[in-house]
């Protein structure tokens, strides 16, 4: 039986609280600013090559020195050799397709891999980044109403009907 959790699987429906396409421009410069904080590590106002590095590590992602310079280059419009607050906004709409907003973006923060589906492992980790520790038994404990066909994987319907219920 092939992958039932990221392959077009219909999930039930659940009824959400609020509605993403009503969530104004300010709560997405909320969203950038929470993500901005946590490459901000010395809280100066800017994001350094040293920062981008060490955050990226952090989230388990590859990245070499001359890839997070590369980085800088590219969004670094005012030429001062740290990415500024602006200058982020940019970078985050670009790597999560400002087509999606909301729960859809935030999928593909969760989803590490790549591979379509957050497992509990991926929720964790990515839990821990934005601050909140949590075990693998609390993640099964969200997650777990969503898995399919026994795997502990959520695809990005079921993700968005999570964060319907948490919002």
């Amino acid at each position: 039986m092939g992958n039932l959790c990221c392959k077009n699987v219909t999930s039930k429906s659940r009824k959400g609280k609020g509605d993403k396409s009503s969530m104004g421009q300010h709560a997405f410069v909320d969203d950038y600013n929470e993500s901005f904080k946590i490459f901000d590590k010395n809280k100066d106002g800017n994001i350094s090559l040293d920062e981008i590095l060490e955050t990226f590590h952090e989230m388990n992602l590859p990245l070499t020195q001359e890839e997070a310079a590369d980085l800088i280059n590219e969004f670094d419009v005012n030429g001062d050799g740290v990415i500024g607050f602006e200058e982020f906004v940019q970078f985050m709409k670009k790597y999560l397709n400002a087509q999606e907003t909301g729960a859809s973006a935030m999928f593909h923060y969760f989803d590490i891999d790549g591979d379509g589906c957050i497992t509990v492992d991926e929720f964790v980790l990515t839990m821990k980044f934005l601050g909140e520790e949590l075990t693998k038994q609390d993640a099964d404990r969200i997650l777990g109403p969503y898995y399919r066909g026994g795997e502990k994987k959520i695809n990005k319907e079921d993700f968005n009907s999570i964060m319907r219920s948490y919002i």
